[in-house]
């Protein structure tokens, strides 16, 4: 689990940088808002819902928007004020194609 410091409503993209090479997506998560405590999660052959089809690089902002959205509507992302929360009640898996 992930721990974001400061977050509030309209900052969450604020913790992620999204990159994809072509094959795989790179989602990079700060526990800081714009900071250097970085968890990197890399998804083999995985193009994540809301990426363009010509995207590759790092996403824009509007994309990084359009993820973080997608995830959290399919459940592979939790936002919760409650750090105990227990998460593995989650029904997203990282295999769905859809995401």
């Amino acid at each position: 689990m992930i721990s974001l410091q400061d977050e509030s409503a309209g900052t969450l993209s604020n913790y992620f940088d999204i990159s994809f090479d072509g094959n795989d997506t790179t989602l990079t998560i700060s526990s800081t808002e714009n900071g250097y405590d970085n968890t990197t999660i890399v998804l083999e052959d995985t193009k994540l819902e809301g990426m363009n089809d010509s995207t590759t690089g790092n996403l824009s902002d509007n994309e990084v928007e359009i993820v973080i959205n997608t995830l959290y509507d399919e459940g592979a992302l939790i936002i919760t004020d409650d750090a105990t929360t227990d998460v593995t009640s989650s029904t997203a898996s990282l295999d769905d194609p859809t995401l």
